[in-house]
């Protein structure tokens, strides 16, 4: 193993492959074991995956509560300040995704609505972000004049990255 670096765990398989872990992988191991150990009598296949379902639920709701959090915070700021001052239609965009994922379905215009822009910039970021591979826009079943946005799993991977390394932080 190799210390040098105290953010960075480096282990040796082979002396051809090196893993190098960052502070979060280590952390998120060392979770995953504690949920394994709470476990260990138990019969295979009964508790444990329910167990991990429930605790990867609750970061994720934890970090959807960030995300709104977040969103309420820059909407006051909005009320102070100019919200010219801080436009980023794109990551208003994303948070509000995030946000509310699991709890109905947003619009693209909708959307264009939350981000605070015109419906032309916010749909010029929306097509910004769909090319990046962050969200996808899904047709209306029976109104082809609507589309619906989702995050990708690039797109929730790339958020819950950021909240993670945000909540570490702030908690």
């Amino acid at each position: 193993m190799d210390y040098t670096d105290p953010r960075r765990l480096s282990i040796e398989l082979n002396p051809s492959k090196t893993i190098t872990l960052t502070e979060r992988d280590r952390e998120d191991a060392r979770r995953l074991l504690a949920l394994l150990s709470e476990h260990d009598g138990e019969v295979a296949g009964s508790a444990l995956p329910a167990a991990l379902f429930q605790s990867i639920h609750a970061e994720r709701e934890r970090l959807r509560e960030k995300a709104r959090q977040i969103l309420a915070l820059r909407r006051k700021r909005n009320k102070r300040f100019s919200s010219a001052m801080f436009s980023e239609p794109a990551w208003e965009m994303l948070l509000a995704l995030y946000a509310s994922d699991g709890a109905g379905r947003l619009t693209v215009s909708g959307l264009a609505l939350q981000s605070g822009s015109s419906k032309a910039t916010a749909l010029r970021w929306i097509d910004y972000l769909e090319q990046q591979g962050l969200i996808a826009r899904d047709a209306h079943p029976t109104d082809q004049r609507v589309a619906f946005a989702k995050l990708t799993e690039q797109g929730k991977e790339a958020l819950e990255g950021y909240l993670s390394d945000v909540t570490e932080l702030g908690d």
